[in-house]
């Protein structure tokens, strides 16, 4: 490569970043002393990265390299991606113009750990009590080596409540939505498997609120429309698999919907699940071994890698 400048102008479109990628820019910063990396437009496909969530993976990846200033078109002002304009709006009168070559990611791995969490598939395993669904969660997770989102509602009854529900009232929902999406965000930031597991979901601590406090809450609605499959949030729930409540009944000293109150409660979460548009993947065996059976073939047919 010949070096006609001290500074170099690279353009990326927002697509997966990878390793690649990131050692391009790692012999960019040998050879230049500045280095300016403007995201420019790309593809009008509404699961792609925008500007400034691609500026935001690059910011992270190279914060430790003062000599690298990471634009977007948008912060810039500009539409186009012309050369003057850009080199204008940044404040330079000439550099080394550089296009990113095209680094499409055949696996997981080659995706740069900045950005892994926007294509990991996050998936719900839900179901009505004593289901089954954190001790599948948990194989699921030994499974597939995955991050895992636990459940909220359980862990503040124990931190709570005393460890029961019997305390528990319509002004805990809120903190337990709260506590669960970030969670859920956690998971998805410190994973390094394609694949995000997360122990019930908001239509769940819905359906809870409405049965035990005969009263639905505008919190958890919101949530519930934020992390939709449909939504743009980068930690939606991609999946929903539901597990049919078929399977013996564990009384932990905790739960209170035992015996006939399960058919009900079953019914008001499928409900729900309608109401807002949520598929969901259903599981059926009563035997727990072809459930996680059944689990990992319903994973492995939707996960993105």
């Amino acid at each position: 490569m010949s070096i006609l400048h001290r500074t170099a102008l690279l353009t990326i479109k927002p697509v997966p970043l990878t390793h690649r990628h990131l050692r391009y820019i790692n012999e960019l910063v040998a050879q230049y002393q500045t280095l300016h990396i403007v995201v420019i437009a790309g593809d009008d496909d509404v699961s792609s990265p925008t500007q400034q969530t691609m500026a935001r993976w690059l910011q992270v990846s190279c914060q430790s390299f003062g000599f690298v200033s990471i634009w977007t078109l948008h912060q810039l002002g500009l539409t186009t991606s012309t050369t003057q304009e850009m080199l204008h709006a940044i404040g330079i009168d000439e550099a080394s113009v550089l296009t990113t070559p095209d680094y499409p990611p055949t696996g997981f791995d080659e995706l740069a750990l900045a950005c892994r969490y926007f294509y990991a598939t996050k998936i719900a395993i839900v179901g009505g009590e004593s289901s089954g669904k954190t001790t599948l969660l948990h194989k699921l997770a030994n499974h597939y080596g995955s991050a895992i989102a636990l459940e909220m509602g359980r862990l503040y009854t124990h931190s709570h409540l005393g460890g029961t529900e019997v305390g528990l009232q319509y002004s805990d929902y809120p903190t337990i939505a709260i506590n669960h999406a970030q969670a859920i965000e956690n998971a998805c930031h410190h994973t390094c498997c394609p694949v995000v597991l997360i122990d019930t979901d908001f239509v769940t601590t819905q359906a809870f609120c409405q049965t035990y406090e005969q009263k639905t809450h505008p919190l958890l609605d919101t949530f519930i429309r934020q992390y939709h499959p449909n939504s743009d949030d980068p930690h939606r729930i991609n999946h929903t698999i539901y597990l049919e409540n078929n399977v013996a009944w564990v009384a932990d000293g905790m739960r209170r919907l035992g015996g006939n109150h399960r058919s009900a409660f079953a019914q008001t979460l499928l409900h729900l699940y309608d109401q807002h548009q949520i598929p969901v993947h259903r599981i059926d065996s009563p035997d727990y071994h072809d459930r996680y059976l059944q689990a990992v073939a319903i994973i492995d047919k939707i996960r993105s890698f």
